[in-house]
């Protein structure tokens, strides 16, 4: 489906021309800050294997040890709660909370929450996040990284579909950017979106997204109906033998 329709008047044209424009000026802004973000990532895993070959390495604590509480459980460290430790990582329109820990993205303080309905830019890269839910309460949110995190399912990340204006995402290095027709299912939550993980989003991904998705689901549904006759075909084997012992 197009992201929006020219009519035939040089004025809607133009209009056009100019989101356009606006559209690529956005991407670029970003992209500066997405290499920052791979580059930190690279640094910090070079760290993380020069520390596995030193003696030191035993005493040294990881995310996981970092992400854990005394109980031995894991540790929750919530979006609000950093945001009160380091309020600036928030200019205003972009909040910026990289390699933070973060595990949920909880209500902000009262004093955010106006901020929140304008926010355009967050990067939380380098996190521990599961899942999407609570970005919802920033619906003016323009761009989107995530990357780096522990989003492994489809259903984590269905709060995306709560922001309209969403243009630039990146879920890199998440299980979930391995899983089939992975860009389509993000497409389906996210129409408006212009680039997914450092790559622009086509007219012919647009233009196919439906029908792969519409396959997939016909073709689950008929595995789904297979399996179902093998356990009933196997459950009638089993009375059969019964039976047969039984005489």
């Amino acid at each position: 489906m197009p992201v929006m329709s020219i009519t035939r008047d040089c004025g809607s044209r133009l209009s056009v021309g100019y989101a356009h424009r606006r559209d690529q000026q956005l991407a670029w802004a970003t992209k500066q800050q997405l290499q920052e973000e791979a580059s930190a990532r690279s640094r910090s895993r070079s760290r993380s294997r020069s520390r596995s070959r030193s003696p030191s390495a035993i005493r040294s604590p990881g995310i996981a040890s970092r992400n854990a509480d005394l109980s031995g459980g894991p540790r929750v460290i919530k979006l609000s709660h950093v945001l009160r430790e380091s309020p600036g990582l928030w200019d205003g329109t972009r909040l910026s909370a990289v390699e933070r820990f973060v595990t949920e993205l909880d209500p902000l303080p009262v004093v955010f929450r106006r901020p929140a309905a304008a926010l355009q830019t967050l990067f939380l890269s380098n996190n521990s996040l599961s899942s999407l839910q609570g970005v919802q309460q920033f619906p003016a949110l323009r761009v989107l990284s995530v990357a780096n995190n522990l989003i492994a399912t489809l259903e984590a990340v269905e709060p995306l579909s709560a922001l309209p204006q969403l243009a630039v995402l990146s879920l890199e290095y998440n299980a979930v950017a391995q899983l089939p027709n992975y860009r389509f299912h993000i497409l389906r939550l996210v129409p408006a979106l212009r680039q997914l993980d450092s790559r622009e989003v086509t007219a012919a991904e647009r233009h196919a997204c439906e029908g792969v998705l519409r396959r997939e689901e016909a073709q689950l549904s008929s595995m789904c109906d297979s399996a179902a006759l093998i356990l009933k075909l196997r459950r009638g084997v089993q009375k059969l033998r019964l039976h047969a012992e039984l005489r």
